[in-house]
């Protein structure tokens, strides 16, 4: 199975489909990686994984579904308890502010992604949709 590794980035200031934007391979993200005031969302991922070993902070990105992570067609995204995912301020145009997963993305999406993750979420009205 193929992969991508991005260690200690920041994405930043982009227009878009997906920042990142991940399908049918697995990218891991290293160290410290900030995706923050994205116009589109943070991650996508269709039939993808997505794992973070370190810290994300995910900040201020406007999307259609999903504004930091959108998930489709069977994708994951992991992250363990040893690690910060920081998910702020982000907002939507139609569902879901933060974490957007369709029907077939189930295996790890809100329950343990909220619950596996040292994670703090924002306020956002409605942060996670499936």
């Amino acid at each position: 199975c193929s992969h991508v590794i991005l260690e200690d980035c920041s994405i930043l200031r982009n227009n878009g489909y997906g920042i990142v934007h991940v399908v049918q391979t697995n990218v891991i993200f290293l160290g410290r990686t900030i995706v923050r005031n994205n116009n589109a969302r943070a991650i996508f991922l269709s039939n993808a994984r997505a794992v973070v070993f370190g810290r994300m902070t995910i900040h201020a990105n406007t999307g259609v579904t999903g504004s930091a992570i959108s998930l489709e067609q069977k994708s994951r995204f992991d992250a363990s308890k040893a690690h910060l995912l920081d998910i702020t301020n982000n907002s939507r145009v139609s569902r879901s502010s933060a974490v957007f997963a369709d029907e077939l993305s189930s295996s790890s999406t809100y329950e343990d992604i909220l619950h596996n993750a040292n994670m703090r979420a924002s306020t956002n009205a409605c942060p996670f949709q499936f």
